[in-house]
């Protein structure tokens, strides 16, 4: 028996199996009745939940609920809504609905044959349809429908499948195609990404499906590494558009050889292509020698972009990209700056903000050079060099919390007294500032 004999076997079981408790749950709810009633939804749907939850898929808490006017007894205004809503184009079904289209029993109805037949067993005890339970295993969580960790919309899988056995079907032609798309990334099709795709009208159309499930694992894969995204594209008046999957696909060309480079190479590689400057993740990697220089100024590793350096009143910004990303780095008067504030480079203010920041930090810097000078010159006369204990800080008004935590941090927290000349190039944390202040006056009033 051929595959497609068997769908199609299996469709018109499961189609006669359904009409047949349609009409047994009409009688049995009353259905637009003054006497209308969920008992029997609730038991065909509790039943069905029961039967799919034992192959061990973990249903969302909030899957069967009832909605809008099942809760009470419809008013004529209610029913007449109801029966005269318009049908599609085919007249096989409506135009909207609960799900679908379809009036809530039939859709009911249809859910809970789904699942029955999506959790049928064979003799030996084994799932007769294993991979669309694993499936379901690996997409559905118990947190609720709108949770993230939730991957599959349930509803809408089941209504865009006609049947089980199509809907696993489907999905190993979906796996299939997206592994072979992703196979030259280094890829494999995630179960997010496939269980994004199924909850969507696009299950019934395999290759679609397929460029759709790839470019969203390629899209979860850049997300993860907390590199830039490459799913919007930048128009010629300034605003941005989502690309499509083909261009994805297209601009992720070369992602494979990401995993060999440097972090500050991938940023930058990922920003340009982003950007557009280069058509592929491949191309900017090949140019990335040609364009970034090495450098180590103050023990900070990463690559200059040699294209992006400039002068401001004497002083040079160079762009400097680290794993952490890009910032600036600043030279100028002997001394040298790193600026992290690189969100500024969408202003185009980035390199002038930057020489400010430097400005004002070497100011600092010298006043605090300057403090330091006339701190040694007080706490060391004639050679002297006083100690500082722990217990002079917390006379000096700092906490033992922060005192802690300090020591710990430079590695002085097993020491019981540090010398004062240790604590002198640290004076720009306010808590060493306190305590010098503190032992230069007692040496002050120890000398008067």
């Amino acid at each position: 028996m051929s595959i497609k004999t068997a769908l199609i076997r299996d469709d018109q079981s499961w189609i006669s199996e359904v009409h047949g408790w349609k009409e047994s749950l009409r009688s049995q709810t009353g259905y637009l009745s003054n006497t209308f009633t969920m008992k029997g939804l609730n038991e065909a749907m509790y039943t069905a939940m029961a039967m799919l939850e034992a192959t061990g898929v973990e249903l969302p808490h909030n899957f069967w609920e009832p909605q809008g006017c099942w809760r009470k007894t419809p008013t004529e205004k209610q029913k007449e809504r109801f029966l005269n809503r318009p049908r599609n184009r085919d007249g096989k079904g409506y135009v909207y609905g609960l799900i679908g289209g379809m009036d809530p029993v039939e859709e009911t109805v249809r859910m809970a044959g789904w699942m029955r037949k999506a959790s049928e067993m064979d003799e030996d005890g084994k799932v007769k349809l294993p991979y669309l339970v694993y499936f379901l295993k690996k997409t559905l969580t118990s947190r609720g429908i709108n949770s993230p960790h939730c991957h599959l919309h349930l509803q809408r899988f089941i209504r865009n499948t006609r049947s089980p056995g199509r809907a696993q079907h489907k999905l190993f032609q979906i796996k299939i195609r997206a592994n072979r798309i992703l196979k030259p990334y280094g890829l494999k099709v995630s179960w997010a990404s496939l269980g994004s795709v199924c909850s969507t009208g696009l299950v019934n159309r395999p290759g679609k499906a397929a460029r759709k499930a790839a470019a969203m694992t390629i899209s979860f894969f850049i997300s993860k590494k907390k590199l830039n995204s490459l799913d919007f594209e930048k128009k010629e008046d300034g605003t941005w558009r989502r690309g499509r999957d083909c261009e994805i696909l297209a601009k992720a060309r070369g992602l494979k050889e990401l995993k060999d480079a440097d972090m500050a190479i991938i940023k930058w590689a990922m920003e340009k292509v982003s950007s557009g400057q280069f058509s592929c993740i491949r191309e900017a990697l090949e140019k990335a020698n040609h364009e970034l220089h090495p450098d180590a100024t103050d023990g900070v590793r990463g690559w200059i972009e040699l294209k992006e350096g400039q002068k401001i009143h004497g002083i040079t910004v160079e762009k400097l990209w680290t794993e952490d990303g890009a910032q600036w780095l600043v030279f100028g008067f002997g001394r040298t700056f790193h600026f992290s504030g690189y969100s500024y480079q969408f202003k185009g203010e980035g390199p002038k903000v930057a020489v400010q920041e430097a400005l004002v930090a070497w100011k600092k810097r010298k006043e605090i050079e300057k403090m330091e000078s006339e701190f040694l010159a007080q706490l060391r006369p004639e050679g002297f060099c006083p100690i500082v204990w722990r217990e002079d800080s917390f006379r000096a008004g700092n906490c033992r919390y922060g005192t802690e935590s300090w020591l710990r941090k430079k590695g002085l927290f097993e020491q019981a007294f540090v010398r004062v000349d240790a604590l002198v190039p640290h004076m720009e944390n306010p808590l060493v500032r306190n305590v010098l202040k503190t032992v230069a006056n007692q040496l002050a009033l120890m000398t008067a």
